[in-house]
């Protein structure tokens, strides 16, 4: 027995075939989770097959972007915290304390919650989510980057993470894409800058968004800022290039 898609939008089912034609496949279910799908063939034997059922991805997206909002954003004022999107618990409902584990620290890959709430604006615009991404510039420009643009993984970190930097460059471009200001272009471009002052264009990084970044400083009349960033993604691609398959 097989299925032609074990993930599938609810109310479109996948095919479910089976080897024997006389097997018995009982109905799924329309609600959203994981479904156990059972299969009767033979003289009282039955075996299974295990779905996971989602809802249509704009509401997938849009019940993620409510859950970092609500739940994930630490609102502290005299916290250090403040700002930051944080890993969260489901089992105690609550937010996951700072150093319970390094890869849980209010930096590193928390950093992609803030770009896709930026992104979401484009599609849903949130007085709420605004908000919630303003307070979280603050805390990413103060709290996870040093003056020159350097990104650190944690509160107080003195090691810089390279890892780290794209994330907030993306970020901040993916700001202006939502606000319109350009103070977030010259926050990116610091942070691209930062980025190769420490040999980034060595570095393989987890996506790194060169056409989109030279495209929108152009389109607002920074050419020479584009034309410094072509340069560094050029010598990077080069590099790659270079070093060849391993």
């Amino acid at each position: 027995m097989k299925a032609d898609r074990y993930t599938y939008v609810t109310g479109k089912p996948p095919a479910i075939t089976v080897s024997d034609a006389s097997a018995k496949i009982e109905p799924l279910s329309n609600a959203a989770g994981e479904q156990t799908v059972k299969i009767h063939y033979g003289e009282g034997r039955e075996t299974w097959l295990r779905l996971n059922a989602i809802d249509n991805l704009d509401s997938l997206v849009q019940s993620r972007i409510a859950f970092i909002r609500d739940r994930q954003q630490v609102n502290d004022s005299l916290s250090p915290y403040d700002g930051a999107f944080v890993c969260y618990d489901n089992e105690t409902q609550a937010q996951l304390p700072h150093g319970y584990r390094i890869n849980c620290s209010e930096g590193r890959e928390r950093l992609g919650m803030g770009v896709l709430l930026a992104q979401s604006l484009a599609h849903w615009r949130d007085a709420k989510v605004e908000e919630a991404l303003k307070r979280y510039h603050s805390f990413v420009r103060a709290k996870l980057q040093k003056p020159d643009g350097a990104v650190v993984g944690e509160v107080g970190g003195v090691s810089d993470r390279l890892y780290d930097f794209p994330w907030v460059a993306q970020f901040h471009l993916e700001m202006f894409h939502a606000f319109c200001e350009e103070r977030y272009l010259e926050d990116c471009f610091q942070t691209f800058e930062a980025y190769y002052r420490q040999g980034g264009d060595r570095f393989y990084p987890i996506g790194l968004l060169m056409v989109d970044a030279v495209e929108a400083f152009r389109a607002a009349g920074r050419e020479a800022q584009a034309g410094q960033l072509l340069a560094h993604f050029l010598r990077h691609g080069n590099q790659v290039a270079k070093n060849g398959l391993n």
